[in-house]
């Protein structure tokens, strides 16, 4: 699962840049066509924050896994992998809407926390979906 980390980054911060410049652009054309290339470069910078603390957390989530002692989840990749995702993206959902309560409420941080959490789920299943199309590709050439 460590091998698909940077492409679930990469995935991630396009989603998430994609999400919040294009909903920074329904909420307001004119900051958006005034404010330049500037304006841009912030709403990267902030999906890049976000992007790197979901691939933190899934890092942190995979140590807390591997430090179970459970023969069963040890051997079976499908679990530890579902434990690595379920506590990787609990725990930045809690992040995030921990973060966002203090300025905006706890029930506007918590929504905020699920969009941002299921874009997680969405990279991850993308980066998934190209790895075993990739591996497909790769054994039905012979390499």
């Amino acid at each position: 699962m460590i091998r698909h980390w940077p492409t679930v980054f990469v995935v991630d911060l396009v989603l998430k840049f994609g999400l919040i410049y294009l909903g920074a652009i329904l909420a307001s054309l004119g900051t958006v066509i005034l404010g330049g290339i500037e304006a841009v470069i912030y709403f990267a910078l902030f999906a890049a924050a976000l992007a790197t603390l979901n691939v933190m957390f899934l890092m942190v989530g995979a140590r807390v896994v591997a430090s179970l002692r459970c023969a069963w989840i040890g051997s079976h990749p499908g679990p530890r992998s579902a434990l690595v995702f379920v506590s990787g993206i609990g725990m930045f959902a809690g992040a995030v809407a921990m973060l966002f309560s203090f300025g905006l409420g706890v029930t506007a941080g918590a929504a905020i926390a699920a969009l941002f959490a299921t874009t997680n789920i969405i990279s991850i299943a993308i980066a998934l979906l190209f790895s075993c199309t990739f591996g497909l590709v790769a054994r039905a050439l012979g390499r």
